[in-house]
Protein backbone atom coordinates (compact mmCIF):
# COMPACT_ATOMS: atom_id res chain seq x y z
CA UNK A 1 0.00 0.00 0.00
CA UNK A 2 1.41 3.65 -1.17
CA UNK A 3 1.99 6.07 1.73
CA UNK A 4 -0.20 8.96 1.69
CA UNK A 5 0.70 12.08 -0.64
CA UNK A 6 1.45 14.27 1.98
CA UNK A 7 3.56 11.76 3.64
CA UNK A 8 5.64 11.36 0.49
CA UNK A 9 6.22 14.81 0.51
CA UNK A 10 6.86 15.68 3.68
CA UNK A 11 9.80 12.33 3.39
CA UNK A 12 11.58 14.36 0.37
CA UNK A 13 10.99 17.58 2.02
CA UNK A 14 13.48 16.30 5.02
CA UNK A 15 15.70 14.50 2.36
CA UNK A 16 16.07 17.32 0.52
CA UNK A 17 16.56 19.42 3.81
CA UNK A 18 19.08 17.21 4.91
CA UNK A 19 21.02 16.99 1.65
CA UNK A 20 21.03 21.32 1.89
CA UNK A 21 22.48 20.36 5.42
CA UNK A 22 25.37 18.49 4.32
CA UNK A 23 26.31 20.64 1.19
CA UNK A 24 26.58 23.35 3.34
CA UNK A 25 28.84 21.85 5.85
CA UNK A 26 32.29 22.96 5.85
CA UNK A 27 34.37 19.71 4.29
CA UNK A 28 36.60 17.93 6.97
CA UNK A 29 39.92 19.87 7.26
CA UNK A 30 42.66 17.86 5.14
CA UNK A 31 45.48 15.75 7.45
CA UNK A 32 48.57 17.79 7.73
CA UNK A 33 51.17 16.19 4.95
CA UNK A 34 55.27 16.23 5.22
CA UNK A 35 55.13 19.33 2.77
CA UNK A 36 53.10 21.02 5.09
CA UNK A 37 55.77 21.10 7.54
CA UNK A 38 58.63 21.35 5.90
CA UNK A 39 56.71 24.70 4.68
CA UNK A 40 56.19 25.85 7.90
CA UNK A 41 60.11 25.38 9.19
CA UNK A 42 61.54 26.96 5.80
CA UNK A 43 59.03 29.74 7.17
CA UNK A 44 60.10 29.78 10.60
CA UNK A 45 63.75 29.62 9.90
CA UNK A 46 63.68 32.43 7.08
CA UNK A 47 61.47 34.90 9.53
CA UNK A 48 62.19 36.95 13.29
CA UNK A 49 64.25 34.77 15.34
CA UNK A 50 61.82 36.31 18.23
CA UNK A 51 58.73 34.79 15.87
CA UNK A 52 60.25 31.69 15.84
CA UNK A 53 61.27 31.71 19.87
CA UNK A 54 57.74 32.28 20.12
CA UNK A 55 56.28 29.87 17.63
CA UNK A 56 58.97 27.16 19.31
CA UNK A 57 57.74 27.75 22.46
CA UNK A 58 54.76 26.33 22.16
CA UNK A 59 55.88 22.74 20.45
CA UNK A 60 56.01 20.85 23.96
CA UNK A 61 52.44 18.86 23.85
CA UNK A 62 50.46 19.88 26.57
CA UNK A 63 49.55 17.16 29.28
CA UNK A 64 46.03 16.10 27.81
CA UNK A 65 47.06 15.71 24.43
CA UNK A 66 50.55 13.71 25.63
CA UNK A 67 48.59 10.91 27.54
CA UNK A 68 45.57 10.93 24.58
CA UNK A 69 48.73 10.61 21.80
CA UNK A 70 51.31 8.18 23.96
CA UNK A 71 51.54 4.66 24.59
CA UNK A 72 52.58 3.25 27.89
CA UNK A 73 55.17 3.23 29.65
CA UNK A 74 56.13 6.71 27.91
CA UNK A 75 52.82 8.43 28.70
CA UNK A 76 53.53 8.83 32.35
CA UNK A 77 56.91 10.74 31.88
CA UNK A 78 55.13 14.44 31.06
CA UNK A 79 55.85 15.53 34.40
CA UNK A 80 59.49 14.56 34.21
CA UNK A 81 60.26 16.52 30.75
CA UNK A 82 61.89 19.74 30.91
CA UNK A 83 61.83 21.18 27.02
CA UNK A 84 63.59 24.45 27.65
CA UNK A 85 67.02 23.66 27.00
CA UNK A 86 66.06 21.43 23.72
CA UNK A 87 63.83 24.22 22.32
CA UNK A 88 66.47 26.67 22.43
CA UNK A 89 69.11 24.16 20.64
CA UNK A 90 66.03 23.65 18.17
CA UNK A 91 65.95 27.82 17.76
CA UNK A 92 69.40 27.70 17.22
CA UNK A 93 69.65 24.50 14.52
CA UNK A 94 67.13 26.63 12.15
CA UNK A 95 68.80 28.08 9.16
CA UNK A 96 67.68 28.98 5.83
CA UNK A 97 68.26 26.19 3.52
CA UNK A 98 66.57 23.48 2.11
CA UNK A 99 63.62 22.28 3.84
CA UNK A 100 62.76 18.44 3.67
CA UNK A 101 60.47 16.43 5.74
CA UNK A 102 59.07 12.86 5.68
CA UNK A 103 56.81 10.37 7.73
CA UNK A 104 58.36 8.64 10.76
CA UNK A 105 59.73 5.38 10.30
CA UNK A 106 61.22 3.12 12.46
CA UNK A 107 63.17 1.68 9.94
CA UNK A 108 64.31 5.02 8.15
CA UNK A 109 68.31 4.75 8.75
CA UNK A 110 68.83 8.42 8.98
CA UNK A 111 66.80 8.49 11.71
CA UNK A 112 68.80 10.16 14.86
CA UNK A 113 68.80 8.01 17.79
CA UNK A 114 66.36 10.29 19.58
CA UNK A 115 63.96 10.48 16.77
CA UNK A 116 64.32 6.04 16.89
CA UNK A 117 63.61 6.20 20.52
CA UNK A 118 60.65 8.48 20.49
CA UNK A 119 59.50 5.93 17.54
CA UNK A 120 58.71 3.87 20.43
CA UNK A 121 56.20 6.23 22.37
CA UNK A 122 53.94 6.93 19.33
CA UNK A 123 51.14 4.27 18.77
CA UNK A 124 52.16 1.75 15.20
CA UNK A 125 51.81 4.05 12.06
CA UNK A 126 50.73 7.10 13.79
CA UNK A 127 51.62 10.00 11.76
CA UNK A 128 54.26 11.51 12.89
CA UNK A 129 57.50 13.35 10.71
CA UNK A 130 60.81 14.27 11.19
CA UNK A 131 62.59 17.20 9.53
CA UNK A 132 65.90 17.76 7.99
CA UNK A 133 67.20 21.40 6.67
CA UNK A 134 70.29 21.68 4.50
CA UNK A 135 70.67 17.65 5.21
CA UNK A 136 70.31 17.79 8.78
CA UNK A 137 68.43 16.76 10.52
CA UNK A 138 66.68 18.93 13.26
CA UNK A 139 66.80 16.36 16.42
CA UNK A 140 62.87 16.36 17.23
CA UNK A 141 59.51 14.52 15.64
CA UNK A 142 57.17 16.30 14.96
CA UNK A 143 52.98 15.82 14.84
CA UNK A 144 49.57 17.70 14.13
CA UNK A 145 47.33 18.15 16.88
CA UNK A 146 44.56 19.36 14.12
CA UNK A 147 45.33 22.91 14.43
CA UNK A 148 48.88 23.62 15.00
CA UNK A 149 52.24 21.50 14.70
CA UNK A 150 53.56 19.81 17.92
CA UNK A 151 57.15 18.13 18.60
CA UNK A 152 57.86 15.50 21.45
CA UNK A 153 60.78 17.63 22.62
CA UNK A 154 62.76 16.39 25.31
CA UNK A 155 61.10 13.66 25.25
CA UNK A 156 64.38 11.33 24.18
CA UNK A 157 66.31 13.40 26.80
CA UNK A 158 63.90 11.67 29.60
CA UNK A 159 64.55 7.97 28.11
CA UNK A 160 68.27 8.39 27.71
CA UNK A 161 68.74 10.37 31.42
CA UNK A 162 66.47 6.93 32.98
CA UNK A 163 68.71 4.47 31.72
CA UNK A 164 71.97 6.19 32.15
CA UNK A 165 70.93 6.29 36.08
CA UNK A 166 70.31 2.75 36.00
CA UNK A 167 73.25 1.46 33.70
CA UNK A 168 75.65 4.26 32.35
CA UNK A 169 76.96 1.34 30.06
CA UNK A 170 73.69 0.72 28.62
CA UNK A 171 72.93 4.18 28.11
CA UNK A 172 76.49 3.97 25.63
CA UNK A 173 74.21 1.03 23.81
CA UNK A 174 71.16 2.56 23.60
CA UNK A 175 72.81 5.68 22.40
CA UNK A 176 74.06 3.01 19.55
CA UNK A 177 70.87 2.09 17.88
CA UNK A 178 70.52 1.56 14.36
CA UNK A 179 67.45 0.75 12.15
CA UNK A 180 68.40 -2.57 12.11
CA UNK A 181 65.24 -4.41 13.46
CA UNK A 182 67.80 -6.73 15.75
CA UNK A 183 69.44 -3.63 17.15
CA UNK A 184 66.29 -1.47 17.53
CA UNK A 185 64.31 -4.07 19.29
CA UNK A 186 66.89 -4.86 21.61
CA UNK A 187 67.43 -1.08 22.48
CA UNK A 188 63.50 -1.16 22.82
CA UNK A 189 63.60 -3.70 24.89
CA UNK A 190 66.21 -1.75 27.01
CA UNK A 191 64.13 1.20 27.58
CA UNK A 192 60.76 -0.54 28.14
CA UNK A 193 62.30 -2.21 30.95
CA UNK A 194 63.94 0.88 32.64
CA UNK A 195 60.68 2.88 32.45
CA UNK A 196 58.85 0.08 33.53
CA UNK A 197 61.37 -1.08 36.42
CA UNK A 198 59.75 -2.24 39.31
CA UNK A 199 61.70 -4.36 42.25
CA UNK A 200 64.92 -6.35 41.61
CA UNK A 201 63.69 -8.74 38.90
CA UNK A 202 63.13 -5.67 37.05
CA UNK A 203 66.66 -4.50 37.14
CA UNK A 204 67.50 -7.90 35.78
CA UNK A 205 65.57 -7.68 33.32
CA UNK A 206 67.11 -4.31 32.60
CA UNK A 207 70.79 -6.17 32.59
CA UNK A 208 69.55 -9.34 30.74
CA UNK A 209 68.17 -6.86 27.68
CA UNK A 210 71.55 -4.26 28.17
CA UNK A 211 73.54 -7.40 27.15
CA UNK A 212 71.51 -8.51 24.31
CA UNK A 213 71.72 -4.64 23.30
CA UNK A 214 75.64 -4.89 23.77
CA UNK A 215 75.80 -7.84 20.89
CA UNK A 216 73.17 -6.02 18.20
CA UNK A 217 73.98 -2.43 18.69
CA UNK A 218 77.65 -3.21 18.44
CA UNK A 219 78.75 -1.03 21.17
CA UNK A 220 81.13 -2.16 24.73
CA UNK A 221 80.50 -1.04 28.16
CA UNK A 222 83.22 2.03 28.87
Amino acid sequence: MRPPLPAVLAGAALAAAAAGAACDRPPAPRPATAEDLAAYVADLAAGDPDAAARELAGWPLDRQLWRRTLVEPYRDLWDEVAPEGRLRALGGALRRGPVTARRHYADDPRLTPGQLWLRWALPTLYPSFVVEIDGRPLDTVFLHDGVRWRALVGLDERIEARVRALDPGCAAHLAAVTASADCASAAWAVANATLRISGEAGRDRVARNCRIAANLCGKRSP
